[in-house]
This record gives C-alpha cells, sequence and structure tokens, in this order.
C-alpha cells in the first residue's frame, strides 16, 4: 500500500512540473498543421494534386511567430526541417502535374516567391511541366499500345488453338 501512495506522489509531482503554458502553445502549432494532413489522408477523395500546396501551406504555418517563447520556436524549426528533409524530398513530378491539372492550383500561387531562387524555381517549373505532361502521355501511350498488342496476340492465339484442336478432330478429316 505504501508503494502505491509513492508511485502517486511522483506523478503528481511530475504532472505539477508541467509548464501548462508551454504544452498550449505545442498543442497549438500541432493542431495548426493537423488539419493539413488529414487533408492528405482523404480515402475516397484524391489527393495526388494537394500535395505541393500542402507542403507549402505547413511551411506557412510552421513560420517562426514574433513573442513566442524559444522552446516553440525550436519546436517548429525542427518541424520544418523534417519537412524539408523528409516531404518535400517526396514530391516528384506526377505530383507537380496534378496539382498543375487541377484548375485551382493550375498557377501554382500557392509557391511563395520570396527571393531570386523562388521565383527562378517557380519559372524553371512551369517549364518543365509541359516537358513532364508529354513525358507522362507518351507512357500512357506506350502502356496502351502494349495492353492492346497483348490483347490481339491473346486473340489470334485462342483463334489458332481453337481452330486446330476443330481440325485435329476425327469427325472433320
Amino acid at each position: 500500500m505504501h508503494l502505491r501512495a509513492c508511485e502517486c506522489a511522483g506523478k503528481l509531482e511530475l504532472i505539477a512540473k508541467v509548464n501548462r503554458t508551454l504544452n498550449k502553445q505545442l498543442l497549438s502549432v500541432a493542431k495548426s498543421i493537423k488539419d493539413v494532413f488529414e487533408a492528405l489522408e482523404k480515402i475516397n477523395e484524391p489527393t495526388l494534386q494537394l500535395v505541393a500546396p500542402s507542403y507549402y501551406l505547413l511551411r506557412r504555418k510552421l513560420q517562426p511567430v514574433l513573442g513566442e517563447c524559444r522552446s516553440v520556436s525550436i519546436f517548429r524549426s525542427k518541424l520544418r526541417k523534417y519537412l524539408d528533409d523528409k516531404f518535400w524530398s517526396s514530391i516528384n513530378a506526377l505530383h507537380w502535374i496534378a496539382c498543375f491539372l487541377d484548375p485551382t492550383f493550375k498557377n501554382l500561387n500557392f509557391i511563395t516567391q520570396t527571393g531570386r531562387d523562388d521565383a527562378k524555381f517557380k519559372r524553371d517549373l512551369s517549364n518543365d511541366l509541359d516537358e513532364w505532361i508529354l513525358a507522362e502521355m507518351a507512357r500512357v501511350e506506350i502502356k496502351i499500345a502494349e495492353r492492346r498488342q497483348n490483347v490481339t496476340t491473346e486473340r489470334y492465339a485462342t483463334i489458332f488453338f481453337t481452330w486446330t484442336t476443330f481440325i485435329s478432330r476425327p469427325d472433320n478429316s
């Protein structure tokens, strides 16, 4: 019984040491990005076109805030680094094409242009999109042609097999 009282006392001490203001601020940061991730996790709706805009939205939500305590600023900074390391590196041409083909994002207005590099990136991306779309269309055309060829080959094989089976029967001589 005495052991239980010590365990509870330790937990109460721990709870008493919790900085509620800091927790509230960290929770606020986490809540601000929760909706973005939930939008990307929809099961019955396509979300491919949301990936690139979501990255930029998250970057904006994780910008430093004036007057914020150092711990929360560090938390935001670490989340931004993780976002750049993991999220940005996973965005590929297909995400950009889907984004471009969605009328909501066609002009890529979600891309922040705070400097020359950002403006150059957007200009280069716009130029690359045409090439990526044409390359993707060519890949699709090749796949369709291959499927058509496979169907035709299978159809001829079935016809040939049926015909040879039919003429090889003893009563068809």
